[in-house]
């Protein structure tokens, strides 16, 4: 009777040994299946997040170049007698009665050129205003009047709703319309002032890139002959400015592999002046 207890508690301690290891090995396969699993899950995330960011880079930057290529001073297209005269904001022509220029004077008034920042602006908890420059819709006062437009654009680097988790912000883009009527200035559009009011209402605000690390703005210039003039008494005067090359870099970070980095840029020659901002 012993025995057989014995034999009996031998086939018992046997079964139970059989079952740990079985336990062992389903954890070990369980465990390693779901390594591949979470592994295949990041990986696909990465994916993901790649495929989300070159979308947004390429239409950002696209979006940036598109309205930069816009970039404009107020103008005035009006009728003088039989003549169409154009008045820019930013020079003040005379012509005599054969069309020949006599005079050409340039506004030295920075109030509506580009200002941007210059050099590398990292993600930051604080809004960073990037740009602001205006484009305008030409002043027509012709066979019937109608006034021109400014819109003003601002561009902004806003701290992520997660930034307190990822560290990490987004451009966002707003613009403000703003209407002028010259009609009862003695010069036109060139005797405008003022510049950029910030209380104007808001007509559009969009976010153009997310999960912005760092954007890297550099703004480049070189002398152009604006025009040359003659007076009456013969006496030859040229005038030049400065053309602007406005160069933007945005690099994106993924908010959960930080080793991830990817960067796209857009390089556009701007038609107003430029105020840097170190």
């Amino acid at each position: 009777m012993s025995a057989t207890f014995m034999r009996r508690l031998g086939v018992r301690g046997l079964t139970l040994i059989e079952l740990l290891i079985a336990v062992l090995l389903v954890t070990l396969i369980f465990g390693i299946a779901y390594q591949i699993m979470d592994q295949a899950r990041r990986e696909s995330r990465k994916g993901f997040w790649l495929q989300k960011a070159i979308t947004e880079l390429r239409n950002g930057t696209r979006a940036l170049a598109i309205r930069l290529k816009k970039t404009s001073y107020p103008t005035t297209m009006a009728r003088t007698g039989s003549q169409q005269v154009v008045v820019s904001y930013k020079e003040k022509r005379t012509f005599d009665e054969s069309g020949r220029l006599r005079n050409l004077v340039v506004k030295s008034s920075t109030s509506m050129n580009l200002s941007a920042r210059s050099g590398t602006i990292r993600s930051s908890a604080d809004p960073v205003r990037l740009m602001l420059f205006p484009m305008c819709i030409p002043e027509m006062d012709l066979d019937s009047y109608v006034p021109g437009v400014i819109t003003w654009v601002e561009i902004v680097l806003e701290p992520d709703k997660e930034f307190a988790i990822n560290g990490l912000s987004r451009i966002v883009i707003c613009e403000r319309n703003e209407v002028y009527d010259t009609r009862s200035l003695p010069d036109r559009a060139y005797s405008l002032n003022g510049g950029f009011n910030r209380t104007l209402t808001v007509a559009n605000r969009k976010t153009l890139i997310g999960d912005v690390d760092q954007v890297r703005i550099d703004v480049y210039s070189m002398d152009e002959l604006s025009g040359v003039h003659v007076t009456k008494t013969g006496t030859v005067g040229t005038t030049t400015k400065k053309k602007f090359l406005v160069s933007i870099r945005v690099e994106c970070m993924n908010p959960v592999d930080k080793t991830m980095v990817i960067g796209d840029q857009c390089s556009v020659t701007i038609h107003t002046d430029a105020n840097v901002i170190p």
